[in-house]
């Protein structure tokens, strides 16, 4: 009985090593997103920046 109580427990944690994320990510690996320059047949982007560790978005980019 034991076992089967542990079982979701540890997938739960072992999915959490694996994705090196947790609910408490402190945002150490900032990934900056470049922005584009738009021309007369495509939009742009402004630059943006995320979270490398749980892809959390930190500052959006936007269509110029």
């Amino acid at each position: 009985m034991k076992k089967r109580l542990f079982a979701p427990f540890f997938v739960y944690f072992a999915i959490g090593l694996l994705t090196g994320c947790s609910d408490k990510c402190n945002h150490e690996l900032i990934v900056i997103d470049a922005s584009v320059v738009p021309t007369c047949l495509s939009h742009g982007l402004t630059e943006g920046s995320h979270c490398e560790k749980c892809e959390e978005v930190i500052k959006t980019q936007e269509i110029i």
